[in-house]
């Protein structure tokens, strides 16, 4: 199994704080096992994944091979087998959205699935990572806002 946990706040000047551990997942190349992917929202005040796509992958390419994210408001997952053949890895990327104070913020990180040894196996450095911002979305669909 591997973790995602996340963290959302508004800082002291009302701009959205987020801190996602790891910031990247990296799926170790293993064709014979499923992996189960959980979202975990935690120590998040008046927050919750947003209700039916609290995390959601892109159309792509490449277009994520598990199975559709599902969860309610403070945890989510999803399956998949690595069986990327390499040599470099397939980067999927996924939107975590959630709800604070009535009000629906968006984050786009990745999960990468690694080839097999010796290019693959995750990367130095992921041990947690702060993102400031993306603003407040567009409740008519628009920009969704921007990482700094």
């Amino acid at each position: 199994m591997a973790t995602v946990l996340i963290r959302f706040k508004l800082d002291s000047s009302g701009n959205p704080e987020w801190h996602v551990n790891p910031p990247t997942l990296h799926i170790p190349h293993d064709p014979r096992a499923r992996v189960t992917i959980d979202w975990r929202l935690e120590m998040s005040p008046n927050t919750s994944f947003a209700s039916g796509n609290g995390i959601a992958f892109d159309k792509g390419p490449p277009a994520w091979v598990g199975t559709t994210p599902s969860g309610g408001a403070t945890h989510y997952s999803s399956e998949e087998t690595n069986d990327n053949p390499g040599p470099n890895a397939n980067v999927y990327s996924y939107s975590i959205r959630v709800v604070h104070k009535e009000k629906t913020y968006e984050l786009d990180p990745d999960v990468s699935n690694d080839p097999p040894p010796p290019g693959g196996g995750g990367e130095e450095g992921d041990d947690g990572n702060v993102h400031r911002g993306p603003r407040p979305k567009n409740p008519a669909g628009g920009d969704h806002g921007e990482r700094r």
